[in-house]
């Protein structure tokens, strides 16, 4: 199959990118791309084939391995490259299909806590390393890896609940944070550039997980993350809130 690249490129997603989709996943996006459509990859099936790479990958955290737990870390990279890669493919060969979108959505809903809670419990198994002199209490890394990932549900559900409610503002949630929370700093460059570099962002998280693996602190990131995720669900649960219409 011969492919027009500069028309399959020009298919890629250009808006509110994080530094990650700028330079990791779309990068990534152009050979893997290629790739689908030589095989013949339908969009839909690339976007189970990443479900199930993301799947798999968060349960190799389950062991404990050094080198396994890099190896997944690299794993959940290419997956969410392929994430980047269908929806290119989908309009590059006019395939889209609600069908994608709802597989896309629910792949996320179950890799995003599988992934935090078994780094979570990898790090429980291990007992955890003393932070600043500090040990905790290895059950905290269960805890921690828990919430982050019911906050990463909430953080996209928050999104669409909001839409569901109030469709005439609807807000785009496949923008992630640069093009919700982001929106408030729209006019200021610095601060916009900041939020592509935020490591609270989904796509930027992901970039991170191998090279903490590698750090062989995957402590740090569970108790960040932990933290984080949950204060952001939070955040813009309130930032919703303050948006909808008061009972009159």
């Amino acid at each position: 199959m011969s492919i027009d690249w500069r028309r399959y490129i020009e298919c890629l997603d250009h808006s509110n990118l994080n530094a990650s989709e700028r330079y990791v996943y779309n990068p990534l996006a152009v050979p893997l791309g290629g790739l689908c459509l030589k095989i013949g990859a339908t969009p839909n099936a690339i976007t189970a084939f990443w479900g199930l790479l993301m799947f798999l990958a968060s349960v190799g955290f389950y062991f404990g391995d050094y080198v396994l737990s890099i190896l997944c870390g690299i794993a959940w990279v290419i997956a969410y490259a392929l994430d980047c890669t269908d929806g290119p493919v989908a309009r590059y060969t006019g395939l889209k299909s609600p069908r994608g979108d709802y597989l896309d959505g629910v792949n996320h809903r179950v890799t995003y806590p599988m992934l935090m809670f078994f780094i979570g419990y990898s790090v429980f198994a291990s007992g955890g390393r003393p932070i600043f002199g500090y040990e905790f209490d290895p059950i905290a890394y269960l805890i921690l890896g828990t919430a982050a990932g019911i906050a990463m549900v909430l953080i996209i559900d928050l999104t669409n609940i909001y839409n569901r409610l109030m469709p005439d503002a609807a807000i785009d949630g496949n923008d992630g944070s640069l093009g919700v929370e982001g929106k408030r700093f729209a006019g200021r460059k610095g601060i916009a550039a900041l939020f592509m570099l935020n490591p609270a962002a989904f796509t930027n998280m992901i970039v991170l997980i191998p090279i903490f693996a590698a750090l062989d602190r995957l402590d740090l990131f569970i108790i960040f993350y932990g933290i984080v995720y949950p204060a952001g669900a939070l955040s813009r649960y309130v930032m919703y809130l303050k948006k909808l219409p008061k009972p009159m």
